[in-house]
């Protein structure tokens, strides 16, 4: 069994908040190797993960309230004075943390350290690190806005066993129970191919009517002639658009996009 201490946490939490924040929210970050000197008293917000199993612990991300908004707003393709509460923010800062803990968890396992990984409820999400065996802190910046990624991590003998010491395990401060989610490896999900369909519209029509078509048959649709095509990916709408029709051949030109995190929800991630 691989030893936690020597595992190489800095290289991929770099690599992976690098990536997620390069092609989720179209931002560039840079890793520091210094802490601020005064964040005053910076609105921070957070998000976590839970590692559970051989494995215990927990990783949290912080970001100053005015980046997560401005990140959210690019999300959404839209300003960030016109969102509108804090659910938006949440829900990527939520999906962030996902992918980022699933993308550590899976890089665990592959070093023998099995875990899994869970989603804490709650917004006390700090890390006790006293019982911890590695505590990592990373500072990252965009701009003149920082980032911080805290880990606390620990093996627990006992759970290769199905032995489970309630005083040993509990790695984290939270106000609420955990609840198991898978994670999210980021490289995997952009290499999943998806069918892609353009639904022209839709209509209901008798048993009696289907039995009677035949070649020459029309069919109407509910959808009105210049109105915009669906388009869909695994039957979930990404797209609006409109028939062209180019050297005899038809395609679509995209006039309307369905937002990031919106897509990004309908795939389950």
């Amino acid at each position: 069994m691989s030893n936690i201490e020597n595992f190489d946490i800095k290289s991929h939490i770099i690599e992976s908040m690098v990536q997620v924040f390069d092609t989720m929210v179209s931002m560039k970050i840079e890793h520091s190797d210094s802490e601020p000197q005064d964040t005053g008293d910076a609105d921070l917000v957070v998000a976590a993960a839970n590692f559970t199993g051989h494995v215990a612990g927990m990783l949290n991300i912080q970001i100053t309230s005015g980046l997560a908004r401005l990140m959210t707003a690019n999300m959404l393709d839209m300003e960030p004075e016109k969102l509108e509460g804090d659910r938006e923010i949440k829900d990527l800062l939520s999906e962030i943390s996902t992918i980022v803990g699933g993308n550590l968890k899976s890089a665990l396992n592959d070093a023998g350290l099995a875990c899994e990984l869970s989603m804490p409820y709650g917004s006390d999400f700090t890390i006790n690190s006293l019982n911890m065996e590695r505590f990592e802190r990373f500072v990252f910046m965009h701009q003149q806005d920082w980032i911080f990624v805290e880990i606390g991590l620990k093996t627990q003998p006992d759970a290769e066993d199905g032995e489970e010491n309630p005083q040993e395990s509990q790695s984290t401060t939270t106000k609420q129970d955990s609840k198991i989610s898978e994670d999210v490896d980021l490289n995997f999900l952009l290499d999943i191919p998806l069918e892609i369909k353009v639904e022209l519209g839709r209509t209901k029509i008798q048993i009696q009517e289907l039995l009677n078509l035949g070649p020459g048959s029309a069919v109407k649709l509910v959808k009105l002639e210049g109105e915009p095509v669906d388009i869909l990916a695994n039957d979930t709408l990404i797209a609006r658009g409109e028939v062209v029709v180019q050297k005899e051949k038809y395609g679509i030109r995209v006039t309307e996009i369905i937002s990031r995190l919106d897509r990004i929800r309908s795939f389950g991630i």
